[in-house]
């Protein structure tokens, strides 16, 4: 059967994309086997990729390593790539200069540096240019005035304060790249040119790249389809970690939406719920209009960049914080791709469009009626915070928070979750690893009880015992140490507490054979002793850490190992999840690793 030039080259984009993302031999095998049904020419070019992408992570390149430095404060500075921000210790810089990285910066853990600060030390970065027009525009932006700075900094430069700032919140950074969509549409000499003057003052953004793509292409009779299977390809090739850049995804949606226009409000629907955890319904459905308003907030922070002395435009920034909380209806949750799944096959089948908005909305509604009670070990960088969810939402439990500057992945998950109330938070000690998100999440969530004291829970079917020891000497000694059963799994969860603190747990307690212990202090070597290990006996260990400070220690992985422990450590697995049904009860974590319990 003959097959269509731009959906073979789609497919040649996505399958290129699936292996590159996931690293899955399974799927390169099917991979192979579906390329089958191309024809000669796109299985040829399909191959050609392939092997050029196997040259290009066995010689480990990456040919993306410029950044500019966004911040410099006294023992540190932080740089902004394309591909993440990089925090750098032991090294002062302007503000401005740009800057190459090296590339062990870029290959440490990169899937990790897209959404958030990496903390490396010791980095050498070389100098290439200290008199640009982007070390002019950075430091023009440090004279203006504070209100007018937190704007501009985050509509022009992508740079994002603290939350209880300025709410401009309709930018999120998009907003000349809508202006250039726009005038593309009418000249698109003119956008080229515009975007070319914008990345000299304000720093290349890869997602213009995607409009030269469109440029390039415009010169050839090339149908949309095949220029977004070329985006997809080319950004593969650049780095495949590009895809999971907020900024590069929404920049593909605008190209499906106007592939797929008659879809388009469904397919906002599910990228947001896919991308953010959470669906704005004015944002979905007011879309043209949400464009329009982002291009004004780029007009506006572009003049008071310009004439800082136009500061009477605050004002209407202050007006969306208003507009926004009026409008703010949303819903929380991420849509499985199980639930893509049946969309996708309801929609072959030329249901009415009522029936299928509302499986659309069942759909995305899934999260909040999840029969599945879980438990995960949330990946908060170097901290902790665990979720005890039980089915429909029947409790919600949170230990800990991770640190403050890691709120981001502890909300996305919590969203995710469909969570808008937490029962009980239960802070183990006063670490700033432990407890720094108490006030944002206060902002975000409703939160019932807080709990910092020795004191047992019960709720509903959930029984958390705390195990009281005494009053020691520091609080990592002093962490509350709490443990529970669900469906027959026994949970120890340890705070930070040392080897003197588990020796006295084993003295006063009867604990044996723990299904799942929350390793102590990050896995490091003041914990998880011989002599606690060897009495609890526990059948998966699960260590919190982002791999600082040398976490987990390799005289924890072998005491653990020693007594047969699955060990799971966030740094390598991400979120890490327990669940329980009634038929069979498994172990998924964020990066697609999946066990099951043999009870």
């Amino acid at each position: 059967m003959k097959r269509s030039k731009n959906l073979s080259l789609f497919r040649i984009a996505t399958i290129l994309a699936i292996n590159l993302f996931l690293k899955n031999y399974v799927l390169l095998a099917l991979s192979f086997l579906y390329i089958f049904l191309l024809n000669k020419k796109d299985l040829v070019l399909t191959v050609g990729l392939i092997l050029i992408t196997c040259l290009l992570f066995y010689f480990n390149l990456n040919v993306i390593n410029i950044g500019v430095v966004v911040e410099n404060r006294s023992n540190y500075c932080i740089v902004d790539s394309v591909l993440f921000k990089t925090k750098v210790y032991d090294i002062s810089k302007d503000v401005g200069t740009i800057v190459k990285i090296n590339e062990k910066v870029l290959n440490d853990n990169s899937s990790n540096l897209i959404y958030n600060v990496k903390y490396v030390s010791n980095i050498e970065l070389l100098d290439l240019n200290k008199k640009s027009p982007l070390f002019y525009s950075y430091n023009r932006l440090k004279n203006l005035d504070h209100d007018s700075y937190i704007i501009t900094s985050k509509v022009l430069f992508n740079n994002y304060l603290e939350d209880n700032e300025i709410d401009y919140y309709l930018g999120i950074g998009f907003c000349f790249y809508y202006l250039l969509i726009m005038i593309y549409k009418k000249n698109k000499y003119i956008s080229i040119i515009l975007m070319f003057i914008y990345s000299l003052f304000f720093s290349f953004q890869i997602k213009f790249f995607l409009i030269l793509i469109n440029f390039l292409c415009s010169f050839s009779n090339i149908r949309k389809s095949e220029i977004l299977s070329i985006k997809i390809i080319v950004i593969s090739m650049l780095n495949i970690n590009l895809l999971l850049n907020f900024s590069i995804l929404m920049s593909l949606l605008f190209d499906v939406i106007n592939i797929f226009d008659f879809r388009s409000k469904s397919i906002i629907l599910i990228v947001q719920s896919l991308l953010f955890s959470n669906i704005n319904i004015f944002i979905s459905f007011f879309y043209n209009w949400f464009s329009i308003l982002q291009i004004l907030i780029f007009c506006i922070a572009s003049l008071l960049f310009i004439f800082p002395s136009f500061s009477f435009f605050l004002s209407f920034f202050k007006f969306l914080s208003i507009f926004r909380f009026i409008f703010n209806l949303s819903i929380r949750g991420k849509i499985s791709i199980f639930s893509i799944l049946i969309i996708f096959i309801f929609s072959k089948l030329k249901l009415n469009r009522k029936i299928q908005s509302v499986l659309l909305i069942t759909c995305l509604l899934s999260p909040l009626n999840n029969p599945i009670g879980h438990v995960t070990f949330i990946d908060v960088g170097q901290g902790d915070s665990t979720l005890l969810k039980g089915p429909f939402l029947s409790y919600n439990v949170l230990i800990d928070t991770g640190s403050k500057y890691n709120y981001s992945k502890l909300k996305k998950y919590l969203f995710s979750e469909g969570i808008y109330k937490i029962d009980y938070l239960i802070i183990s000690h006063n670490d700033s690893d432990h407890n720094g998100n108490i006030n944002n999440l206060k902002k975000d969530f409703i939160i019932d009880n807080i709990i910092d004291y020795p004191c047992d829970i019960k709720l509903k079917s959930l029984y958390i015992q705390n195990l009281y020891l005494g009053k020691f000497e520091n609080d990592n000694q002093n962490s509350l140490i709490h443990y529970c059963e669900i469906d027959g799994y026994k949970f120890l969860f340890t705070g930070d507490i040392d080897k003197h603190v588990e020796q006295l747990l084993v003295k006063n307690t009867d604990l044996n054979n723990i299904d799942v212990l929350k390793v102590a202090h990050h896995g490091s070597k003041t914990s998880s002793s011989e002599l606690f290990i060897r009495n609890i006996l526990p059948r998966f260990a699960i260590i919190s850490t982002s791999g600082q400070y040398n976490h987990p220690s390799l005289s924890v992985i072998q005491t653990l190992s020693d007594y047969k422990a699955d060990i799971y450590i966030t740094k390598d697995s991400g979120n890490i999840t327990f669940y329980f049904t009634k038929l069979i009860d498994f172990i998924k974590t964020s990066h697609n690793d999946f066990d099951i319990i043999i009870t």
